[in-house]
This record gives structure tokens, C-alpha cells and sequence, in this order.
């Protein structure tokens, strides 16, 4: 948050450039709510740190009310054919062309998209993020 303003007699966190950014990239704007309580400061939009099955930490991951309501691979995974497979947290380097994401690991080391992750990532316009090797883990 950037300032700390007083409103109606009590003081409210101001979210900065960079929060409403982050904010908008996590898909909270779509629920009125939500935007509502981050502006009152009543609600963080950074949950803390997730490590994946392989030890890698991610920092800095959303906060659970931003994706109360529907499928998320950390908070509530869907139930698909591949969630028994190990997470994967794949870091996106400066030239990949996809953007940092989570895979399933399947038994042959082949890293397959997680499904929540595709529907998020198509959710706001990234497509393509179902492209990968196959071999026939997950079913295409």
C-alpha cells in the first residue's frame, strides 16, 4: 500500500500503482467485493509464500480471497485427472515465451500444464499455455 489516508474518521491503506496492477493481473477487479475490502484495508492481496512438491518457493503468491469462488492451483485445485501428479513451479526466464507457471510432473518427467492454470491463464488472455511434450500422461 502505498499511503495511508483518513476516511469517515478512520485511517484506510490507499493500494499503490503497483498494487492495483497486481491486483488486476491476480483477476481480483472481476469481484466488486474484493475490491471494496482492499480499498477499505481490510484485505491484503499477497498471501505469503507457496512451495511446490520439488522444494521451490514462490514468493509473494495472492492471497485466498482473491480467488474464493473458483478453481485455483494453490487455494482450490479443481478436481482433473492430473492433480495427483506432483506440482511444479516452472520460472520463466528472460527468453521464454511463456510466462511463469505451475506443471504437473508426471511419472515420465514430463511436465504437463495444470489445468487450473491454463483456465487462469486463458481467463485473462494468455493462450497457449496448454502447449507442451506429450506422452499421453494427460490424456491428449
Amino acid at each position: 500500500m502505498s499511503y495511508i489516508e483518513l476516511r469517515e474518521g478512520k485511517y484506510v491503506a490507499i493500494p499503490s500503482v503497483w498494487d492495483r496492477l497486481v491486483f488486476r493481473l491476480t483477476g481480483g477487479w472481476t469481484d466488486r467485493h474484493v475490491e471494496d475490502r482492499l480499498a477499505a484495508g481490510e484485505l491484503n492481496i499477497f498471501g505469503g509464500n507457496f512451495t511446490d512438491d520439488f522444494g521451490q518457493v514462490v514468493m509473494g503468491v495472492h492471497a485466498p480471497a482473491l480467488c474464493e469462488g473458483r478453481h485455483c492451483v494453490i487455494h482450490n485445485p479443481s478436481d482433473h485427472p492430473l492433480r495427483g501428479m506432483k506440482l511444479a513451479w516452472r520460472q520463466a526466464g528472460p527468453f521464454d515465451i511463456k510466462p511463469s507457471h505451475f506443471e504437473r510432473i508426471c511419472e515420465h518427467g514430463v511436465g504437463h500444464p495444470d489445468p487450473d492454470t491454463v483456465a487462469y491463464h486463458n481467463s485473462i488472455g494468455e493462450l497457449g499455455m496448454d502447449v507442451h511434450g506429450r506422452d499421453g500422461c494427460c490424456g491428449s
